[in-house]
């Protein structure tokens, strides 16, 4: 294949010894480009999908994941991927942001319930007595959205004071309030006032709270 100017001249093999030539001067050499790195990028991902596919037979669950993320690793630079792939700035804007965030919680919530509802959050929820059973099922699914979040928020809530009042509980059998330093007690505060943020700043906190407590909380377990 040659090119001359913006046309492209194809000359392909018809047995040995002949050979025809096609002139088209309606392809471009931009578009047989962009075909090229098309048809490479589709052939690279059927080779992705092979490579993952026959590994499944011979090794674990855990050697799938690490030989998949080796795979993403070697090749992800290589990929061009086309831009329907990618959404346009119209579909990242912020009005279909708010239009598209109900039914992707509700697909949350719904997942939430496939994985937890007969794990006992639908006992937890009916036997408190603050939803019916028949309510509860219809959260479960996603149907009544302010009070699934609203239901699952309340669980949420019960399950963390719980785990703090066990925690402080266990402190004083063990006598560990005081082996626990001021600083846990001052970072888990800050902690709390910045539970709703979701700026860096609270995951620099969070971060400092998580070395705190693996320094001198876990050793006294």
């Amino acid at each position: 294949m040659n090119y001359y100017g913006d046309s492209i001249v194809i000359q392909p093999q018809q047995g040995q010894g002949k050979s025809n030539i096609m002139f088209s001067s309606s392809i471009s050499i931009g578009d047989a480009i962009k075909a090229a790195s098309q048809l490479k990028s589709e052939l690279k991902i059927a080779q992705l999908d092979l490579e993952i596919g026959s590994s499944k037979n011979t090794t674990s669950e855990e050697q799938i994941l690490h030989t998949a993320a080796n795979i993403l690793r070697r090749d992800i630079h290589s990929l061009d991927l086309n831009n329907d792939y990618y959404p346009t700035p119209s579909e990242c804007s912020l009005p279909l942001s708010i239009q598209s965030m109900p039914p992707n919680l509700t697909k949350f919530i719904s997942c939430i319930g496939k994985l937890w509802a007969d794990g006992g959050l639908r006992d937890l929820m009916v036997d408190s007595g603050v939803y019916a059973g028949c309510t509860v099922d219809q959260m479960l699914l996603g149907k009544q959205f302010n009070r699934s979040v609203r239901g699952l928020t309340l669980v949420y809530e019960a399950l963390r004071s719980l785990w703090f009042a066990s925690f402080f509980k266990w402190c004083e059998e063990n006598d560990g309030i005081d082996a626990i330093p001021k600083d846990v007690w001052v970072m888990l505060s800050k902690c709390q006032a910045k539970f709703s943020d979701e700026s860096e700043s609270y995951k620099d906190v969070l971060n400092e709270l998580t070395i705190l407590y693996t320094t001198h909380v876990l050793p006294l377990t």
